[in-house]
């Protein structure tokens, strides 16, 4: 066929590429750890973000989403729970201000 010579003829054995010395070797301050670590890392969080599926994402961020709402819910109910409270802190005082003290 015509090129099968050509094609044929590329068939030398190519040489893998040199790199350089900076490339292979590691720099002194990253020698000291080419092992495993034999202890476990604390606080790593939720770790399986690049293996998520987009459903898994999407039910992810919904649970966020409604955590992160009840949250502010909780809040807000408890400020509003302060605010009456002193309120009522203050009208009691008011009240023993009136009748003690005036």
């Amino acid at each position: 066929m015509e090129g099968d010579d050509e094609l044929l003829a590329e068939v030398e054995v190519k040489a893998p590429p040199k790199r350089d010395e900076w490339m292979t070797t590691l720099p002194p301050e990253r020698k000291q750890s080419t092992k495993f670590s034999k202890s476990t890392k604390e606080g790593r969080g939720d770790t399986s973000v690049w293996t998520d599926t987009p459903l898994e994402r999407a039910q992810k961020a919904k649970m966020h989403y409604l955590e992160a709402y009840n949250e502010a819910a909780a809040l807000a109910s408890n400020e509003e729970e302060k605010t009456k409270r002193s309120s009522l802190d203050a009208d009691l005082v008011d009240k023993y201000n009136k009748e003690k003290r005036s």
